[in-house]
């Protein structure tokens, strides 16, 4: 039976899941093209931590829909505090994007409603992502012939959303990718700048995320144009996201990433914090969750835990690799009442409880309840490996 058709805002979601936030993955990779000609990871790196901020505007595209039809923005950005100011125009609707690094307002002009977010995360994701652009030269770089050799990336990159936001902490967990593939394809000309063009493809033939198309701008070695294809099901949608009239550390107007809702609008708060910690004792001090310790197969180690507060309501994740996959365990007291949304996959039986397996792109997610309390299992392990990650866990 044919999987529906996904909407955009799905896509988008996906693709941004798959790229931006495949963070904490070290997968194995090959290089092919020869990388004579781009710069040294050092002079990439360099580069890179000079620039503080920039302006653009920013298209997104949906298997090359014609230009009037793509949604666009106008966005300048502080990258190393996290200030944004964007507008986005999709159709009739328009929405003013504008944080300050620790709180967002997002107004939606036509409904004149003000959603307020208070976020309180680390400066890890801009570190991550320079960290993957200096990975992919240093790895290209290292290709002088044309034959694969084997390297290692720890995140692939993309071009950034518009507007800023952190990665969702379940999303980082998914090893969509596995093994890719690294080739340089030459100089090419994006939005009049010139860039170097690079494909990232995954060796899986299975894979939800397909190729990666990436230009990194030859100045500045950040990338300004990508395209993702994405799978689900029979569906494929390519997602292009272009930095047109980029301006590389411009000259940023006082107030700018200020915002005084209108007096008459709709204003909604909600609070967002996040924190990773480098060992299960350190996430274990910070929470009065009791942190799960499950059995997770041997060739898998510790890799991060987190901390996640909304609205009130606290969750607790550890992620374990083995080096080239993602095991994630998390624990969230319920705040909502179960749904019949949420009672989707196949039944399968945990020490007697009862919880439900599904397909999550290329993973499974195992979810049970126990006292109150929501456990997920997700990852490429089979399905009898999660029942048995899931039955070591106790019901705390």
């Amino acid at each position: 039976m044919r999987t529906p058709s996904i909407s955009e805002r799905s896509v988008h979601r996906l693709a941004l899941l798959a790229v931006v936030a495949l963070a904490a993955v070290s997968a194995g990779c090959a290089v092919t093209g020869g990388g004579d000609g781009l710069p040294d990871g050092a002079a990439v790196e360099q580069r890179l931590e000079s620039l503080d901020a920039l302006e653009a505007t920013v298209v997104y595209d949906l298997n090359g829909s014609s230009d009037v039809n793509a949604s666009r923005s106008h966005t300048i950005a502080r990258l190393d505090t996290g200030e944004s100011r964007s507008r986005v125009v999709s159709g009739s609707d328009e929405t003013l994007t504008v944080s300050n690094g620790s709180r967002t307002w997002l107004y939606n002009r036509s409904a004149n409603r003000v959603r307020i977010l208070d976020l309180n995360t680390s400066a890890e994701s801009r570190n991550s992502s320079f960290e993957s652009y200096v990975t992919v030269f240093e790895r290209l770089r290292a290709s002088a012939t044309d034959e694969s050799t084997p390297a290692e990336i720890s995140q692939l990159p993309v071009v950034p959303a518009a507007g800023g936001g952190g990665s969702s902490p379940v999303a980082g967990s998914l090893s969509f990718y596995g093994n890719v593939s690294l080739t340089y394809n030459g100089t090419e000309t994006v939005a009049g700048r010139e860039t170097y063009a690079v494909t990232i493809e995954p060796l899986r033939n299975d894979s939800a995320i397909g190729t990666v198309e990436l230009w990194f701008d030859t100045e500045w070695y950040y990338p300004i144009r990508s395209t993702t294809s994405v799978s689900v099901g029979d569906d494929r949608t390519v997602v292009t996201t272009t930095y047109r009239n980029v301006t590389f550390n411009p000259d940023v107007p006082p107030g700018t990433f200020e915002f005084d809702p209108p007096a008459n609008a709709t204003v909604v708060e909600s609070t967002y914090e996040s924190r990773s910690f480098e060992s299960r004792e350190s996430l274990a001090a910070a929470t009065d969750i009791e942190v799960p310790d499950p059995n997770v197969p041997a060739r898998y180690r510790f890799e991060s835990g987190s901390l996640t507060t909304y609205r009130g309501n606290e969750t607790v994740s550890i992620r374990y690799t083995n080096g080239s996959a993602m095991l994630l365990v998390s624990k969230e007291p319920d705040a909502i009442p179960p749904t019949p949304a949420n009672e989707s996959g196949e039944r399968v039986d945990i020490a007697g409880r009862e919880g439900r397996i599904s397909e999550v792109l290329d993973e499974r997610l195992l979810t049970w309840r126990c006292e109150g309390v929501t456990y997920r299992v997700v990852g490429p392990a089979s399905r009898e490996t999660l029942v048995e990650i899931a039955v070591s866990m106790t019901c705390e």
